[in-house]
C-alpha cells in the first residue's frame, strides 16, 4: 500500500491512479478444522491404491508418513514410525562390544634407558664376574707367597731343592750324577764340570778324570747361634788345613772351603765343606788317604760353634 507522501508525488504525473482503478481484494473466511480434515482425508483416498492379486485379495498402499492432521480432534491412526528401536539397539551394541585391547607398556625414557645400561655395566655378566673372582684369588695367593718369601729371608731353604738321583753302577764314562747342587754333595765326591764351590757339578768315579774333590765336612749343631763372619771363617780354615789328604806331588792344587752366611744360618745351614781343586790339568785318583776302607768315611766333624768374634 502506498504511503500518503507517495500518493502526493504521483499527482500531476499523467500516470493512472492505481489505487482508484485496482479492485479491492476479497478475503476468504478461514477454513475450519473439519474442512481441513476433509481435505486431508480426500488426499489420502486419492493417493491410496488398490491392487488385486491372482487369488482376489486386495492390498492397500502405504500411507505417507509426511501427511499429518492439523488438529487432534479426529480419531486418526498414528503412522508407524520408521525409527529403529533405540533401546534394543543399545542393548545389542552393549552385547557386541569388542573386548578391550591389551594394554601396551609405555616406552622407557632415554634417561631411564641410560641408567639401566649403566647399572647393567656395573653388574657385569656372570662369566665376567667369575673371571674377575679367579684373577683376584690368584693375585691374593701370589701376594701371600711374596710376603712369605720376603719375611723368611728372600730365598728358599737349600735343603728344599729336589734331590738328584745317583747311579750306583756308573757306565764307562764313570758318571754317577749330573748337576748336583753343593748342598747335596757327599764326602769323598770327585767332581767334573766344576765351575766353583757354590755351583752345581757332575759327580764321577774318582778313577775318572776330575777337577775337584770334597775331602772334609764340619757340621754345627742346630741350636748354635751364628758366631759371626770372622770367627766362622777362622774356624773353617783351621779345620780344612788340618785334614789328612793324599795329593800327588806333580799336581798343582789348592784348598778352598764353603761356609754358612748369616742369612743361610737363619735357614738352617750349619755345614762347612773343604774341597781340593786341581788348578791345572785333572786328577784320576782320590785325594783321601789310601788306608780308608770307604772314601765316604772321611773326616766329618761335629763341632760346637767357634768363639764369637768381637
Amino acid at each position: 500500500m502506498a504511503t500518503e507522501r507517495d500518493h502526493h508525488n504521483l499527482e500531476g504525473t499523467g500516470l493512472p491512479d492505481l489505487q482508484a482503478h485496482s479492485p479491492q481484494p476479497e478475503w476468504l473466511p478461514a477454513a475450519s478444522d473439519e474442512a481441513r480434515f476433509d481435505q486431508l482425508f480426500d488426499a489420502l483416498e486419492h493417493e491410496s491404491t488398490a491392487s488385486t492379486d491372482s487369488a482376489g485379495n486386495t492390498s492397500t498402499g502405504t500411507v505417507p508418513t509426511s501427511i499429518v492432521p492439523v488438529s487432534g480432534d479426529a480419531d486418526v491412526p498414528e503412522p508407524v514410525s520408521a525409527q529403529p528401536d533405540v533401546e534394543g539397539a543399545e542393548d545389542d551394541v552393549d552385547a557386541q562390544e569388542p573386548a578391550p585391547a591389551p594394554a601396551v607398556a609405555a616406552m622407557p625414557s632415554r634417561r631411564q634407558r641410560r641408567l639401566e645400561e649403566q647399572a647393567r655395566k656395573r653388574r657385569g655378566t656372570p662369566v665376567g664376574n667369575a673371571i674377575w673372582a679367579v684373577l683376584g684369588l690368584i693375585g691374593l695367593v701370589l701376594l701371600t707367597l711374596w710376603l712369605v718369601n720376603v719375611f723368611s729371608g728372600g730365598n728358599e731353604d737349600p735343603s728344599a731343592e729336589p734331590t738328584v738321583e745317583r747311579n750306583a753302577t756308573p757306565d764307562a764314562d764313570g758318571v754317577i750324577a749330573r748337576d748336583v747342587p753343593p748342598n747335596q754333595l757327599e764326602l769323598g765326591d770327585c767332581l767334573t764340570d766344576f765351575a766353583g764351590a757354590t755351583e752345581p757339578a757332575t759327580v764321577v768315579e774318582c778313577t775318572t778324570e776330575h777337577q775337584a774333590q770334597l775331602v772334609g765336612r764340619k757340621e754345627y749343631a742346630e741350636d748354635d747361634s751364628y758366631p759371626g763372619d770372622d770367627a766362622l771363617v777362622n774356624s773353617a780354615q783351621e779345620f780344612c788345613t788340618s785334614l789328612d789328604t793324599n795329593i800327588p806331588q806333580d799336581l798343582d792344587t789348592e784348598t778352598t772351603l764353603t761356609r754358612p752366611t748369616a742369612d743361610t744360618w737363619k735357614r738352617g745351614d750349619r755345614i762347612v765343606d773343604c774341597l781340593i781343586i786341581v788348578k791345572s790339568g785333572t786328577a784320576d785318583q782320590s785325594f783321601l788317604p789310601e788306608d780308608s776302607d770307604d772314601e765316604t768315611e772321611g773326616p766329618i766333624q761335629n763341632s760346637p760353634s767357634p768363639t764369637r768374634s768381637n
